[in-house]
């Protein structure tokens, strides 16, 4: 039977998905049956349009490597502190993934959630057994083939039977008039005790003639995760291979997600991902929330909620829009059966279909950052051996600077190392206190009935009230994370301040489109994070094991009878065996161990910043000729990196063009910049539609430009907080052979300024409570945006009441990020109003996060006052007014109005005090603010 063709192009959204199938279900209704694989058929355009992509990334990494290995074969590059032989061999491996024309799907999930029935739903064909106990027992890959049969790979090899068996499938009609499921159902199910041994079978491969198959989907359907160790190895020996995947969920079973088997799954894509040195795949997984029929009608929203707050808490950068559905494969087989269309099967292929582009994008995304990253050293290295003699005097400075960094690293480490063995020590008397507790004796030791339990069993009734235990307390949780976060915010700003010294170098002409360690915005320290969350959810596992062995226990036990008695001479073992030392004695050294790890990153960095000074002492060849080896290399290497930005923002990135509605015409305009236009315009997205600003660049996209334009996409994505204007992404106008980039930015209504100048009952000093409760408010959440966007490593360098603008809803945005820098940049240009501009930014020294607190002392005046700071001097140059400032001068309060509460007046001084090393941090501007908004009168 034929089934309707479902196109992609134009469809963005699931309303137009669902209307386009229904549309194209009603042209059909005189045909037997519409097969999910048509509804696929959409993904066979976006697999042209990736291989397309593949090929011309490809083409920028030939061009790199011929680059990269006529550099090599020069022996006279001593100061060049790159290792290229290895940056090549890596090189080799990403080209290998990129030739890669496979799209591996893995297909995973908890035992018995109905992995195999939404593979046979979405092939339209029964072929693998499902049952509402677990069935798969081995890996089962789904391949194109014309002639239908299976592969089975033994584990063991056998001299008389090889390693593979091979089966051609019968037609049910032939002379078996077994069914395809009856006749697979044999190599991929195991049955009984058996179960837990695992199956003969390595994987087995399934040849099937599927139009999905064909565009070069392999589908693989995966053994239950958590069911037995022996196929979790099974799962997790296939990730590495794996395009992206689709984790179904029970939602029946106690909410659906089950976190020790997910952070298990996430724990092992995290360890994958760092040995690749690759960013967190966050974007390749589609959740399938099956059973959805199970759910009460009144409990279905309190259920979803539950499970999208448990998913967005252990799975990174989850968007449960896109990311999540919802759905019962039973239902939904059954109405294909009868050759209707289901909403949740047209809802699940858009969510596949979503899922394949997101992992497209990302997985482009991985290999051209890569490639950027590795330009951006070469360019930063080049910059620094080329300049200028005097410049290259200072190099003792930048030593000395270095080895300060470095001493400040090893002293955060071993402050560290001290506070986790003190806390370690805490965590064993509280798990001691807890093992000979009566509230634990009475739980674990109650009355038994029916045969003896075997050690196996009671070790895992405890283990599973231990972990009650720490669910409840956090003893473990509390221990070693908090350590190790407050290490990572330290160790985050260490690495920043090396940019930034590295952008001093180099003057602050180059511009990274990702973060200098890793390649990647999911840095490697979350990646350990996670695998450390997923340590500590077994931390009890086996708990009898970590005595003598389960084979200790039994010599004690073997008199006594099957009661309770048994249960007490099990727990005293595990007491006098020294569990808990044992347990904490094991999370304390994988703790140590990732927190070397992790601190090694700063040490490598500055390690590498360091000899490359040492060669720049002791070189002796002439500036000259040192100018005329590296120059050229400088230069070919900004503009490889320049076409590779360019590729990155015209093809690795999923713009927004399809939810964007806008008129390029003088009536939508909101403003004129020297970059820009400003439009106004709408988006929907999820349903939604909200009102934005469309900021239009001038200039079409070319190589020179695209760095910055890439640096600019990078850094509004990192701004993402409820107090800093939103962007929700990029879109691309073409005109002719020209494209222009598109930033698409939260609309707002006015700026702060405006609104505190027009509205004089706004202004606190004139006005009564309200206004004073109001402007509180908004400082608060001034510092509370300022503060995050320093904790990412970001410096506004333009913050004034013009910058901050008010919503719809009266809350505050931080504006204008465009002009913000990385903390790695400043470097001493003068930039923004120089009436909030802090004395070292003037004085073109080296400045950091302190010079937005100068600029938020001096808002905190003219948000109480209502008036222009220094309006008294505004008519004098600047080096005039500064002259002043250095002398002292700051606004002075105006003696006609209301006078600002003391702390608010102290915090005010202290923000716009001369020394920044005496301003305090945003995130104590917010702490003291909230205090103080809360200790308002009528609050």
């Amino acid at each position: 039977m034929e089934a309707p063709d479902i196109s992609c192009k134009g469809l963005k959204t699931l309303d137009e998905t669902i209307t386009c199938a229904e549309a194209a279900s009603k042209t059909s209704l005189n045909k037997a049956r519409w097969k999910a694989d048509q509804a696929l058929s959409i993904l066979s355009e976006a697999k042209i349009e990736d291989e397309r992509k593949r090929n011309l990334l490809l083409d920028e990494f030939s061009k790199a490597e011929d680059f990269l290995r006529q550099l090599n074969e020069k022996r006279s590059l001593p100061l060049l502190q790159l290792n290229i032989t290895t940056i090549l061999e890596e090189m080799t491996q990403h080209i290998s993934q990129l030739s890669q024309k496979e799209y591996y799907i893995l297909v995973a999930g908890e035992a018995s959630a109905g992995k195999s029935s939404l593979i046979n739903l979405i092939l339209g064909e029964r072929l693998l057994p499902s049952s509402s106990l677990s069935t798969t027992s081995t890996l089962c890959e789904l391949k194109y083939g014309e002639e239908r049969k299976i592969v089975a790979h033994f584990k063991d090899t056998d001299s008389k039977t090889g390693l593979t068996s091979t089966m051609f499938l019968e037609s049910p009609t032939e002379s078996s008039g077994k069914s395809y499921l009856q006749q697979i159902s044999p190599f991929v199910q195991v049955k009984g005790a058996d179960r837990g041994k695992g199956s003969i079978y390595k994987r087995v491969e399934i040849f099937w003639p599927h139009q999905l198959l064909k565009k070069g989907v392999t589908i693989i359907d995966s053994p239950g995760v958590g069911e037995s160790e022996v196929m979790d190895e099974v799962v997790t020996e296939y990730l590495p291979q794996a395009f992206g995947f689709i984790y179904v969920i029970n939602s029946a079973n106690a909410g659906g997600v089950q976190k020790d088997r997910l952070v298990y799954l996430l724990s092992e894509l995290g360890k994958i991902a760092r040995e690749r040195q690759e960013e967190f795949p966050s974007k390749c997984a589609l959740f399938v929330c099956n059973k959805w029929d199970q759910i009460p009608e009144d409990e279905a929203d309190v259920v979803k909620a539950h499970i999208e707050i448990k998913l967005t808490e252990w799975w990174p950068d989850l968007i449960p829009e896109s990311q999540i559905t919802y759905m019962s494969v039973k239902n939904a087989l059954y109405a294909q059966s009868r050759g209707e269309i289901k909403a949740d099967l047209i809802t699940l292929m858009n969510g596949i279909r979503i899922f394949v582009l997101k992992c497209i994008e990302q997985r482009l995304g991985i290999h051209w950052r890569w490639l950027d990253f590795v330009f951006y050293q070469l360019i930063f290295q080049t910059k620094m051996i080329t300049r200028d003699r005097e410049e290259v005097k200072n190099n003792k400075t930048t030593y000395d600077r270095l080895e300060g960094l470095e001493r400040q690293q090893t002293q955060l480490i071993d402050r560290t190392r001290t506070d986790m063995k003190v806390r370690a020590n805490e965590v064993e008397t509280k798990l001691c206190e807890f093992l000979n507790s009566e509230d634990l004796r009475a739980q674990f030791t109650h009355q038994l009935s029916g045969p003896a339990p075997s050690v196996s069993e009671l070790d895992e009734e405890l283990q599973v009230i231990l972990q009650q235990w720490e669910d409840k307390n956090h003893v473990f949780a509390n221990a070693f994370s908090l350590p190790l976060q407050r290490f990572l915010e330290q160790h985050n700003l260490a690495k920043m301040q090396i940019l930034n010294l590295q952008r001093d170098i180099s003057e602050g002409e180059v511009s990274m489109a990702t973060p200098i360690y890793p390649h990647c915005k999911f840095s490697a320290s979350v990646v350990f994070i996670f695998d450390l969350f997923s340590e500590r959810l077994g931390i009890f596992r086996g708990i009898s094991g970590s005595l003598a062995g389960p084979d200790a226990t039994m010599p004690m036990m073997k008199n006594f009878t099957p009661s309770f008695r048994m249960k007490e001479s099990f727990l005293q073992c595990v007491i006098n065996g020294d569990a808990a030392k044992s347990m904490v004695n094991k999370m304390l050294k994988k703790h140590l161990k990732y927190l070397e790890q992790i601190g090694n990153q700063v040490r490598q960095m500055i390690q590498a910043d360091k000899k490359l000074c040492e060669e720049l002492r002791d070189n002796k060849q002439s500036h000259q000729k040192i100018r005329e080896l590296y120059e050229p290399i400088k230069n070919n290497a900004i503009a490889i990196r320049g076409h590779l930005a360019e590729f990155g923002l015209r093809e690795a990135c999923v713009h927004c063009n399809e939810e964007l509605q806008w008129k390029d015409d003088p009536s939508s305009i909101l403003g004129r910049g020297t970059f820009a236009y400003v439009y106004k315009g709408k988006m929907r997205r999820h349903g939604c539609e909200q009102k934005v600003a469309v900021k239009v660049c001038i200039k079409p996209l070319d190589a020179e430009n695209a760095i910055l334009l890439v640096k600019e996409m990078t850094l509004l994505r990192k701004l993402d907080h409820p107090h800093i204007v939103k962007f929700f992404g990029t879109a691309l106008l073409k005109k002719e052979d020209e494209v222009r980039v598109i930033f698409v930015m939260e609309r707002c209504t006015e700026s702060l300024k405006d609104y505190i100048f027009k509205h004089r009952e706004s202004v606190p000093g004139i006005s009564g409570k309200t206004a004073d409760l109001r402007v509180c408010r908004w400082a608060k959440e001034i510092t509370a945006g300022l503060h995050f966007m320093h904790e990412v490593g970001i410096i506004h360098r333009d913050l004034k009441l013009e910058n901050i603008l008010l919503s719809e809803d009266d809350s505050v945005r931080i504006s204008d990020v465009g002009v913000s820098k990385e903390a790695s940049e400043i470097t001493g240009t003068v930039t923004g109003s120089f009436l909030y501009m802090a004395p070292e930014v003037f004085h073109s020294n080296l400045y950091d996060f302190k010079a937005d607190i100068y600029s938020f002392g001096i808002m905190l005046w003219e948000m109480w006052f209502g008036q222009r700071a220094f309006a008294e001097v505004n008519a004098l140059n600047s080096q005039h007014f500064f002259s002043l400032v250095d002398h002292g001068r700051r606004p002075k309060d105006i003696m006609e109005l209301k006078k600002p509460p003391r702390r608010w007046k102290e915090l005010m001084e202290r923000c716009w005090d001369g020394d920044p090393d005496k301003r305090p941090t945003a995130e104590s501007c917010e702490r003291e603010i909230t205090e103080l908004c809360n200790e308002w009168p009528g609050h």
